[in-house]
């Protein structure tokens, strides 16, 4: 499936939606081999949301978890993030959030699995549309991208500390992450695109740093970066920058 392509005009309207969501969480400690990057290129990000879980990077030859149950296929279970939220009918989602012009705080709660999700907590005053039609949100679990931020365009990868609230492999109440929404929006989207962008905003906001805004991540080199975002679909370092989010 192709990716859907983003004009200025719909980064433009990506980079308000970004200060219109929030994510009440402690700012996560960036580790020695992770850069801080604070912009990214939307339009050719990938992602991997698989429903079983990594191998353990700790494991021994031989040992539990040393091997991935289901090995990954030659994309490594990349995909585009234009296929993230084909099970949302987008112009219902549009007329709902339209819909809510009373005053109010929406919350999602991040729930930390091999396949992550964002879960609507249900209040009394929780819009019914909403409930309807975004009980639960795909999250992302690894999400991979460029940048021109460094030093020309370089592709990185970030991971959702999926294990964050496990203590000797129990899941407990610990490390909550939630989404905080405040309606009505000043800005709402028109379109499909748009649309995609706004949910977009708001699954990639668990990767954001809190102090400083930043995504702690990884440098990949060429040959992963291919693999995953495919070489056809990354930037070309001839035409003019790319347009950065946000």
């Amino acid at each position: 499936m192709k990716n859907f392509n983003w004009p200025s005009r719909a980064v433009v309207f990506l980079m308000i939606l970004l200060f219109a969501t929030s994510c009440g969480s402690a700012s996560k400690d960036l580790k020695p081999q992770d850069h801080a990057i604070s912009q990214l290129i939307p339009h050719t990000l990938h992602f991997r949301r698989t429903p079983v879980s990594g191998a353990d990077p700790f494991a021994e030859p031989g040992g539990t978890d040393y091997r991935v149950e289901t090995p990954p296929n030659e994309r490594m279970n990349c995909e585009p993030v234009s296929i993230l939220f084909l099970e949302i009918d987008l112009p219902k989602t549009r007329a709902c959030l339209a819909s809510i012009q009373e005053p109010q705080e929406v919350f999602f709660r991040l729930q930390r699995a091999p396949a992550p999700s964002l879960v609507l907590e249900d209040g009394e005053k929780t819009p019914p549309c909403l409930k309807e039609l975004l009980p639960t949100i795909a999250v992302p679990r690894e999400i991979f991208f460029e940048t021109v931020e460094e030093a020309g365009p370089a592709c990185y990868g970030a991971r959702l500390d999926i294990e964050e609230d496990e203590l000797f492999w129990v899941k407990l109440p610990i490390a909550k992450k939630s989404l905080r929404l405040e309606f009505p929006f000043e800005v709402l989207p028109q379109t499909d695109e748009e649309t995609r962008l706004f949910l977009l905003s708001w699954v990639l906001t668990p990767f954001w740093n809190g102090t400083p805004r930043v995504i702690p991540s990884v440098y990949l080199p060429n040959s992963l970066c291919n693999r995953c975002l495919g070489e056809k679909n990354r930037v070309n370092r001839n035409a003019p920058p790319p347009i950065l989010w946000p």
